[in-house]
């Protein structure tokens, strides 16, 4: 199992007293208060994994409700996809939309796993839920990263960079860490979400606003095939995988998921399946 549940309740009682209590000031995740001799305080969720489970762990949340809390373990991540979703400022009080952005992206996710396996006869291994995050950028900043990644600002790295620091200053220095970060910025802006910004550095791969906005069951086979293009090509990328016809010049190279041909119609060249053959991320 990826994730260990907590029991905030027992960690309270064991470290301040059978009197101690845990209560949830509303449905939210960070509702969540600790009351000693009638007196509210912040509730430590870190200490409460790290006594629950070890030094190692700490506490994450895989949503925005109040029972989304879990214990988690960085550190014991082994060549699996790790999936997070930093929520935008102004969209951090809405649990639901969160619950619906988190469902989509993990769903497409497994689409770009399953696909993988239709093409190797093998995928990689993704993580059973998503880890949420909030963010200090509002929906618009974060739309404006990835537009801004184009033309004619046309800085291609801003929308990673900022995920990446977002992602350091909320869980502190992860690297080196035995997995890949696919990490995407949720705005809940609906169609009005940038689909700009794509894009890998070594094993942290950031991917647009419009990405969990679309439901995978819902979208059109455009739709489909631009967000499982976008998801399979950066993985590629964090897999070892170099752009095709860069690599491996003329035949097919054009018609890999790896330069510009999107799902359905992407294939993978020989050579890029014996690599991932190889791969340790491929099981």
């Amino acid at each position: 199992m990826d994730f260990q549940g907590l029991d905030f309740n027992a960690y309270a009682q064991k470290k301040f007293g059978p009197s101690a209590r845990v209560v949830a000031e509303s449905d939210h995740a960070f509702s969540w208060k600790l009351v000693l001799n009638g007196q509210t305080n912040n509730l430590d969720v870190n200490e409460a994994a790290r006594m629950q489970y070890g030094s190692r762990f700490r506490a994450v949340t895989i949503g925005l409700y109040r029972d989304d809390w879990r214990a988690f373990d960085f550190a014991a991540v082994r060549n699996r996809v790790v999936p997070l979703v930093v929520v935008a400022g102004d969209a951090w009080g809405n649990i639901g939309g969160a619950r619906a952005a988190v469902a989509n992206y993990l769903a497409s996710l497994r689409r770009v796993q399953q696909w993988y396996q239709t093409k190797v006869g093998r995928s990689f291994r993704l993580l059973d839920a998503a880890i949420v995050t909030q963010s200090r950028h509002g929906s618009a900043e974060w739309n404006g990263f990835a537009r801004d990644t184009d033309p004619p600002v046309a800085d291609r790295e801003l929308l990673e960079r900022e995920l990446a620091t977002t992602i350091r200053n909320a869980f502190g220095d992860l690297d080196p860490m035995g997995g890949v970060l696919c990490v995407v910025p949720w705005t809940g802006t609906g169609a009005g979400a940038s689909g700009a910004g794509a894009i890998n550095r070594a094993h942290f791969v950031a991917q647009p606003p419009r990405i969990p906005e679309i439901d995978p069951s819902l979208a059109s086979p455009q739709q489909l095939g631009d967000v499982m293009y976008s998801l399979g090509h950066e993985l590629g990328h964090a897999f070892g995988l170099a752009h095709s016809c860069a690599a491996f010049p003329g035949g097919q190279c054009q018609d890999s998921i790896m330069e510009g041909t999107h799902p359905p119609a992407a294939i993978l060249l020989p050579q890029e399946v014996q690599h991932l053959l190889a791969s340790p991320f491929f099981v």
